[in-house]
């Protein structure tokens, strides 16, 4: 019989169909209608970049945190000088030089400080001074008195009163261009620029004796610019609102200087003038304690410090030395006092 034969292909036929169906190793799942993408399907997918309109823009803008600070106040000022006579006593046993008396005396001022965002910046500050001193003498039996004077006139003493006056007036100005570095504690501010300076001292003298009255005076004044440099420094205390300060100025002027002197009793007249170019050196410091407090986005501040200043070769008031050569023109004058501020930064 042929059905082992049968049987035997009919096995074959249908193993071969059953390879067939696996040769690819690939199961597809069943389609399901309207079915949301799988994750790895949105993973792979390409993302275009957003789009941003008007994305450009010109890179001329800055922000400005730049600071504005303004200063006004009052320097007190004692005038101090090696010697500044008024007048002379002369009695039998020697002569005594009795010299101006001074006292603390106002001189205002005037800053203002533009600081950038970067540090950099300018500032301007002005102040004056002007005082005016007298001092009077009656001789007594056996004294005479005497004026501060070179003139042949001026110097001869007479047994009667004198009366005398002395001038101080000073106007400065600073133009700096300044760099700035501020911390959490500390900030310091460099300064460096100009000065312009103008300086008068002035000396009248009237001596009443037995004869004609005799009329002195003396004047010389300085016209100077120059270099000038500064550095301030502060330490703020916490949070506090307060700090401690220090300022120093330093400069060199270059200008010409004018004197004078006159010695009149009504029939005589005598005179002396001259001019010369002069370098004046002047320094100056200050130390003090500030309080600060914010009000807004305005901070309004106070300051009080000792300040001091000595100028080199000015003379004095009368530009006379009664005890040395007679002229004072290489004597020092000092302003030394205390400054007072208010200001505000913004």
């Amino acid at each position: 019989m042929n059905w082992p034969r049968r049987f035997l292909g009919a096995f074959l036929a249908a193993l071969a169909c059953i390879q067939s169906l696996h040769a690819d190793d690939v199961v597809l799942p069943p389609t399901i209608p309207n079915a949301p993408p799988s994750a790895d399907a949105a993973n792979n997918g390409v993302l275009l970049p957003p789009e941003y309109p008007d994305a450009k823009r010109p890179n001329t803008d800055r922000n400005r945190t730049g600071e504005w600070a303004i200063h006004a106040g009052v320097y007190f000022f004692h005038p101090a000088f090696n010697t500044n006579p008024a007048f002379v006593i002369n009695r039998g046993a020697g002569s005594q030089q009795v010299d101006f008396g001074a006292s603390l005396d106002a001189a205002p001022m005037v800053r203002i400080d533009y600081t950038s965002e970067r540090g950099r910046g300018a500032r301007a500050r002005w102040f004056h001074f002007d005082r005016t001193y007298a001092a009077s003498q009656t001789a007594a039996s056996g004294e005479t008195v005497g004026g501060a004077s070179t003139l042949a006139l001026g110097m001869t003493p007479v047994a009667g009163t004198i009366t005398a006056r002395g001038n101080l007036s000073t106007s400065v100005v600073d133009l700096q261009a300044t760099r700035t570095w501020d911390g959490p504690r500390w900030t310091h501010v460099l300064g460096g620029g100009v000065r312009y300076t103008y300086l008068n001292l002035d000396y009248q003298a009237t001596l009443a004796g037995p004869g004609p009255a005799v009329n002195l005076s003396n004047g010389h004044s300085y016209h100077g610019a120059g270099p000038s440099i500064s550095f301030d420094t502060k330490r703020r205390l916490g949070e506090s609102g307060f700090a401690i300060y220090g300022q120093v100025y330093a400069s060199v002027l270059f200008g010409r200087q004018s004197e004078y002197q006159t010695a009149n009793n009504g029939t005589t007249f005598q005179q002396f003038s001259s001019s010369q170019f002069q370098v004046l050196p002047v320094g100056e410091f200050e130390f003090g304690a500030e309080y600060q407090r914010d009000i807004g986005k305005s901070k309004l501040f106070l300051q009080a410090g000792f300040h001091g200043q000595v100028w080199w070769g000015t003379g004095n008031m009368s530009n006379i030395d009664m005890a040395g050569s007679g002229s004072a023109s290489n004597t020092n004058m000092g302003l030394i006092g205390i400054a007072l501020r208010a200001g505000v930064r913004f």
